[in-house]
């Protein structure tokens, strides 16, 4: 009988150890499965919100883009065509005739033309000669009042001679 008892109790201890190394041995592995599954989760949820984000970029491109074209045909619509920029001379001409200043002016070059997305260039040269005041307010009518004319005033060399200040300009003008 006591050996039937050790017997027993031996077979209920291994039983008892074997079901806890079981037990640990089944949830070790589903710990490391559990542990998988949650960084594949992780790297799945960045993923979806790094697509999110893209879309929304995309999205914000598409509007600047429509945005773009909007402000993109209306600075086209204030630059002159290759044809009407033939009457910058004039206009120029008439501000100096405001101005009392004598006027010359020569384009200089071919002009670049332009794509979709640059406007056309063409290059001139003027002088002019006057008194200093008068000078100085032909300038500011050209530069800051403006005309319909876009125009860059790349150089320009202002030296006195015996009868005022003459002053020679290179510049570029801008076209559709």
């Amino acid at each position: 009988m006591e050996n039937k008892f050790k017997k027993e109790i031996w077979l209920g201890v291994g039983i008892i150890l074997g079901s806890i190394i079981i037990f640990l041995v089944a949830s070790t592995l589903l710990s490391d499965q559990m542990a998988a599954s949650s960084q594949n989760i992780a790297k799945a949820r960045t993923a979806i919100a790094k697509r999110a984000d893209l879309l929304a970029n995309l999205a914000n491109i598409k509007n600047t883009s429509d945005e773009a074209d909007i402000y993109q045909k209306k600075i086209n619509s204030l630059l002159p065509s290759q044809e009407q920029l033939l009457n910058f001379p004039q206009a120029l001409g008439a501000l100096a005739t405001a101005h009392s200043v004598t006027f010359t002016f020569a384009f200089r070059g071919t002009p670049t033309l332009p794509t979709a997305t640059v406007p056309g260039v063409a290059e001139f040269t003027m002088d002019s000669s006057g008194s200093l005041d008068q000078l100085k307010l032909f300038l500011n009518d050209i530069e800051v009042k403006g005309s319909r004319f876009l125009l860059s005033i790349d150089t320009f060399d202002l030296s006195q001679s015996a009868s005022g200040y003459s002053l020679n300009i290179q510049g570029r003008s801008f076209f559709q």
